[in-house]
């Protein structure tokens, strides 16, 4: 009797710890949830992936599921982790607009207006590598040859610094290659401006519709930052207006952004 009591026992635990297993698929969203660990910015797929799993689960599997508060400490580690990430990029991004707009200012003030886009175009002509040997190749097939070569560099040189490269001349290849250098340097920048402003835009999109109803300030503040910064990017790439009305502009654009940044700085 003692033995059928025991056996009876001992199958009434068996399926109660059946009862209280899960189910594979609730199992398989727990090992999902684990295999994220530190979040980074890359972890915003696996979150999404795991954060997906667990809400199709049935109303039971979602009760036996162990690690579902890590899931949720998870997703607001990657907005934090999102929020700075975007942050940072508007702030490069202001510095690159920064760069641009001082430069402008600079040249502009230096050749005065009636030659400013005349010097500024010929700058912009340096863009790369590739792009000096076509314009060597280009003069070499004209009546100036390397003459015409040279008039090139010697327009970005006076642009930059007259009283360092105005005398420039075919022999000083140190000068010449100091010139290109600071050319291509800057035409990096001011070509990458608007495809950056592009891609920072279409994430800080995602961003607030994602966040806008949980965390309505960090989203407001990123819009709000991305709509100025994108008019900033404008105003550096195209140049107009007077040169103390450019002046007076930047120093506001530098002002906006910089009221931004510490708005962000608060919400970290």
């Amino acid at each position: 009797m003692k033995k059928a009591i025991s056996l009876f026992l001992a199958l009434v635990m068996c399926l109660s710890l059946c009862a209280c297993g899960k189910s594979e698929e609730a199992q398989a969203v727990d090992d999902m949830i684990l295999a994220i660990g530190d979040v980074t910015i890359d972890s915003k797929d696996a979150i999404a992936v795991a954060d997906d799993a667990y809400n199709a689960l049935s109303e039971k599997d979602k009760q036996a599921i162990e690690h579902y508060a890590e899931l949720t400490e998870a997703k607001n580690a990657l907005k934090e982790v999102m929020f700075e990430s975007l942050t940072e990029r508007l702030e490069a991004l202001n510095y690159q607009c920064d760069t641009v707009s001082t430069f402008v200012y600079l040249l502009w003030d230096n050749v005065g207006p009636s030659n400013f886009a005349t010097y500024f175009k010929c700058i912009l002509m340096f863009e790369d590598e590739n792009s000096l040997d076509e314009m060597k190749a280009y003069y070499a097939q004209k009546s100036s040859g390397q003459n015409g070569w040279i008039a090139n560099v010697w327009c970005a040189g006076n642009a930059l610094d007259s009283s360092r490269y105005g005398g420039v001349g075919l022999g000083d290849d140190e000068l010449i290659e100091e010139i290109v250098g600071k050319c291509i340097a800057f035409t990096s920048v001011f070509n990458s401006l608007s495809t950056t402003d592009e891609e920072l835009s279409e994430d800080i999109s995602d961003f607030v519709k994602a966040y806008k109803n949980d965390y309505p300030e960090e989203a407001e503040i990123l819009r709000e930052w991305n709509l100025e910064s994108s008019m900033y990017v404008e105003f550096a790439l195209e140049p107009g207006g007077s040169l103390v009305s450019y002046g007076n502009k930047k120093g506001e654009y530098q002002d906006t952004m910089s009221r931004f940044q510490k708005e962000a700085d608060s919400l970290k």
